[in-house]
């Protein structure tokens, strides 16, 4: 198998690939962007800076196409404001 054009193993795949839980898993009282940084400081913690942390959540917002919702609260599954959010655009 191949990862952007390069043969990996799973420790490579566990390195570089993380999962951000949905619905009831999450915090739903927080922001798109407020979720993916409690992500990030679990997922790279000490090996990375605030600022590398704060990068890989901005790229991530941009990626996904989440920039204009990313101050928009998750929602739970009662009340999904996200979805809402994002389908209004």
């Amino acid at each position: 198998m191949r990862l952007n054009g390069k043969v990996y193993d799973n420790a490579e795949l566990k390195r570089i690939a993380g999962y951000v839980m949905q619905d009831d898993l999450l915090n739903g009282h927080l922001t798109v962007y407020e979720t993916l940084t409690y992500t990030a400081n679990l997922k790279l913690g000490a090996n990375s800076t605030e600022d590398e942390r704060e990068e890989a959540v901005l790229r991530v917002i941009k990626q996904m196409g989440l920039t204009k919702s990313q101050d928009v609260i998750v929602g739970v599954p009662e009340k999904k404001v996200i979805k809402e959010e994002i389908n209004h655009f």
